[in-house]
């Protein structure tokens, strides 16, 4: 009866090596899966800051449109020049490094950038229109365009671009000359 404890008590070498290959083979697929998912989590992070910071973009020249008076003539363009209120004559644009650039008239600096490090501006434009001093009884209104995409995360990822866009008119009323009189 001894005999036969002995014999069932221990693994056969096969027996090893077969489950030591499940288990390895098992370690490899959820390492490979917790690769995908950080992986993953650092290219929605890096569209994230990319999204806040063309928000912010949008939002910071949003503002100033709202309480302007838009001077660039009706057009499509990648710059807009504005007489803000307090702030005097304020002009956004695209520079030859594609970088959006805030220039308030006096300034000393040549213009402070909106965007940081974390995207790459790929477009920048305004279509603006009714901006002709109320001759084409249109409220002036601009439609903001953004092409941006996340600067490459470190896995080097090729990361597709993201369009933000709006439109929104000045708060200021086109009131050159009466419109409302009849023919």
């Amino acid at each position: 009866m001894k005999s036969k404890l002995i014999k069932s008590a221990g693994l056969t070498l096969i027996e090893l090596l077969v489950a030591i290959t499940i288990f390895s083979t098992v370690i490899l697929i959820v390492t490979d899966i917790t690769l995908d998912v950080i992986r993953a989590e650092s290219i929605s992070s890096s569209y994230q800051v990319a999204l806040d910071s063309g928000r912010f973009i949008l939002q910071r020249i949003a503002k100033a449109i709202r309480v302007s008076i838009i001077k660039t003539p009706t057009s499509v363009t990648n710059s807009i020049e504005l007489a803000h209120p307090t702030r005097g004559t304020v002009e956004y644009f695209l520079s030859g490094d594609n970088r959006i650039i805030e220039h308030i008239e006096g300034d000393s600096t040549i213009g402070s950038a909106l965007d940081s490090s974390a995207i790459t501006v790929e477009a920048f434009s305004f279509d603006i229109k009714g901006a002709d001093d109320g001759t084409d009884n249109r409220q002036p209104q601009v439609t903001l365009s953004l092409k941006i995409k996340p600067s490459q995360p470190k896995n080097k990822e090729n990361l597709e671009s993201i369009l933000l866009q709006t439109t929104l008119s000045q708060r200021s009323l086109d009131n050159v000359g009466d419109h409302n009189a009849s023919p």
